[in-house]
């Protein structure tokens, strides 16, 4: 099946993210069940159980809930609690809406006939373009900011584990940013797309061929 060539940046970044799926499990995690307890009234441990059981679930409502209730815990240097940390950049790309933008993705590339007309072409550039309008730019921001630390401190110190999922995610969300910067000309161009790029290596993903696709 042929894909046409969309030209607009919402379209090729999805493309980017599905691309990335192939060569990690992006967005999946261990399975844990969640707790019934309202956020408010648990303890920083048991908020933390139930963070991860937020993730586990896959639904980005309840991820989402899950990151604002721990965001206030979370400590300003990283090395104080990295896990605590690497948990709640999960819970905010998850919580994001960029996992349901990639399956939304997913269904609608597997749906373009062989030969599309331009009004087929059009109508996925627009339910694409669509999907990403859903995305929280808020709180992926926060992740990407969270996650940039925990990546300096795993340079230097043996005992921060980040796992290949979680840097191919961050990359994602990295991505994702600079793409829909409105200031950012040409994306690929921009210093943060080698900092991604340097993200989806530690997982095993060269980036270069479809950041290539980027370019102003």
């Amino acid at each position: 099946m042929r894909i046409p060539r969309i030209i607009t940046r919402g379209v090729i970044l999805l493309m980017l993210l599905i691309a990335m799926t192939g060569c990690q499990d992006i967005f999946t995690y261990s399975v844990l069940a969640p707790l019934a307890t309202s956020p408010a009234d648990m303890t920083t441990a048991q908020l933390e159980s139930y963070a991860e059981g937020a993730l586990s679930s896959g639904d980005s409502a309840a991820m989402k809930a899950a990151y604002d209730a721990l965001a206030a815990s979370l400590p300003d240097d990283v090395a104080t609690n990295p896990d605590l940390c690497l948990l709640a950049t999960d819970l905010a790309i998850g919580g994001s809406g960029i996992p349901n933008a990639v399956t939304g993705a997913l269904s609608l590339v597997t749906s373009i006939p062989a030969d599309p007309t331009p009004e087929e072409t059009a109508a996925l550039e627009t339910a694409i373009t669509n999907l990403i309008g859903e995305i929280d730019t808020t709180i992926l921001a926060d992740s990407v900011d969270i996650f940039e630390d925990l990546a300096d401190l795993a340079a230097t110190d043996s005992t921060v584990e980040i796992s290949d999922t979680q840097y191919t995610n961050a990359a994602a969300a990295l991505v994702f940013a600079i793409v829909t910067d409105p200031d950012v000309a040409d994306p690929a161009a921009d210093p943060r797309m080698t900092t991604a790029g340097e993200w989806a290596t530690a997982a095993g993903f060269d980036m270069t061929m479809l950041t290539g696709m980027l370019g102003g």
